[in-house]
């Protein structure tokens, strides 16, 4: 089963404690067939048809997770949506900035602008080529 590129984090009956963490169409399915604390509704009955298919390949799995977060908010579900790979570039940055120690204090040059730079700053390339004359 393709997983979703986004997870979905679900809290039935308002409980902050325990989150369900749904990853693909067929948890989606399943959580709407077992646990949905109600069971109609147009945005319901989409929600479900769109998993099926999406497990079937005829729909986008990202067409089911969508369905999937309207039936939510129909239901005033609980949810947050994340990111693994924007959460995954999050731990490295804090990891090197860890390894890197705090950042130094960048003095300011007040009489020239060209000087003033951000301590990752790269310096300008060489233009080489008929552009460069």
């Amino acid at each position: 089963m393709e997983y979703w590129e986004k997870i979905v984090l679900l809290r039935l009956n308002g409980s902050a404690a325990k989150a369900l963490s749904i990853r693909n169409s067929r948890d989606a399915a399943k959580v709407l067939l077992k646990a949905w604390p109600v069971k109609s509704g147009k945005s319901y009955r989409r929600a479900v048809l769109s998993c099926s298919a999406a497990i079937h390949g005829r729909v986008p799995q990202d067409l089911a997770q969508w369905a999937f977060i309207v039936a939510a908010m129909e239901a005033a579900i609980s949810y947050e949506i994340i990111d693994p790979f924007d959460s995954e570039i999050a731990a490295i940055c804090r990891e090197l900035l860890e390894e890197d120690g705090p950042l130094e204090e960048v003095e300011l040059a007040t009489d020239d602008a060209e000087e003033i730079r951000p301590l990752f700053w790269w310096p300008k390339r060489q233009v080489s080529g008929p552009s460069a004359r």
